[in-house]
């Protein structure tokens, strides 16, 4: 249970990293890219040796490595846009409630570990329903309508990368391997940040600035023990990852929409509020039903 306390506690941290970014004027890429590469480091340095580095194309979750890598660097930039447009509540909402694919996805693959009851389907099916509440805003300055897609893609989006690292973890990762899998995987999103910023300085669309360099510094920190501690309480014996990341779920929504809320003075409306409930209410469903 430890290590389930410590990636909630690193998750919540991420979110509310992101919401600091609009009040220091952090460039949101350059932050991103430099967190992914502190992450890389920070679990090379974890993992107390690097002399296999070399091995890494060999192993059988290199592509896994690269297709994670990917999404993660989107995904980032879309939570940070969806915390300081939409809100942190909001955000971590929608990035958290994700959780309904990997459930499905291991009920699916492994019916002997994970099974499906009415309570379990009512809940995942309220999940849709909380994510399209919580989304609902008033009107205000700087609020864009067209924002509202942003919690879905991120619904969609961290939902998918759940499931496929659980499927990895299961059939390609040796626990022997978590944290230089991981490296990888924040390196192979730090390269294309890069790639991404030479494209935008070439435009002439980047700013240096370090305020962004320290805020990513910080960033990488919580981001790489998120998931080295979600792995390490997926490999915990007794407990399910249907009640893993159920659970790792529901306390992350509720502690980030307290934390917005003291810290940022967040404004929630009464929708909003019955939208982080009714998630609260189907993340419990779901890992207990």
């Amino acid at each position: 249970m430890l290590d389930l306390l410590l990636c909630i506690i690193s998750s919540v941290a991420i979110v509310l990293v992101f919401r600091a970014f609009e009040k220091y004027n952090i460039d949101n890429l350059l932050a991103i890219t430099v967190n992914y590469f502190t992450a890389g480091f920070i679990g090379l340095i974890v993992r107390g040796h690097v002399n296999d580095f070399e091995t890494i194309p060999q192993k059988e979750w290199f592509f896994a490595a690269l297709l994670l890598g990917s999404l993660f660097i989107f995904l980032f930039n879309i939570l940070a846009v969806s915390a300081r447009k939409i809100g942190v509540s909001v955000a971590a909402v929608a990035f958290k409630m994700g959780l309904v694919i990997p459930v499905v996805a291991t009920g699916v693959l492994y019916p002997e570990r994970n099974t499906f009851s009415f309570i379990k389907i009512t809940g995942i099916l309220l999940v849709l329903v909380a994510v399209t509440i919580t989304s609902l805003k008033k009107k205000s300055p700087g609020f864009n309508p067209k924002m509202l897609f942003l919690p879905f893609i991120l619904f969609l989006g961290s939902g998918f990368c759940d499931a496929y690292y659980e499927f990895t973890k299961e059939h390609y990762l040796p626990e022997s391997d978590l944290e230089l899998f991981n490296s990888s995987v924040f390196f192979v999103s730090g390269t294309f940040g890069v790639i991404i910023l030479i494209i935008n300085s070439l435009r002439g669309n980047i700013k240096i600035s370090t305020s962004s360099i320290v805020g990513g510094l910080i960033l990488g920190i919580p981001n790489f023990f998120s998931f080295y501690y979600l792995y390490k309480a997926l490999n915990a014996p007794g407990i399910q990852s249907s009640v893993v990341f159920p659970v790792n779920s529901m306390s992350i929504v509720a502690l980030s929409a307290l934390l917005s809320v003291a810290i940022f003075r967040e404004k929630l409306s009464r929708m909003n509020w019955l939208g982080i409930i009714l998630a609260i209410i189907a993340i419990a469903m779901i890992a207990f039903g």
